[in-house]
């Protein structure tokens, strides 16, 4: 929410300073900057969440591999 608050702040001060906002003809109002950076931190988070998992301490190949002798 906060990003796309902050995205809606930075599109309506560059449409302030004339930076136009058209995009294939029409305006894009400063809202649909803030929806379209929600929608698509959701869009990413899913899959994060997904396949995020807890991490287990490594097993004794490995320590054996790195040629630690503590258990």
């Amino acid at each position: 929410m906060v990003a796309g608050a902050a995205t809606a702040a930075v599109a309506a001060v560059g449409e302030f300073a004339g930076i136009s906002l058209v995009v294939g003809g029409t305006p894009m109002p400063t809202s649909g900057f803030a929806m379209l950076t929600v929608i698509f931190s959701v869009v990413g988070l899913v899959p994060t969440l997904a396949l995020a998992r807890p991490v287990r301490p490594p097993g004794r190949l490995s320590a054996e591999i790195s040629g630690s002798t503590s258990p």
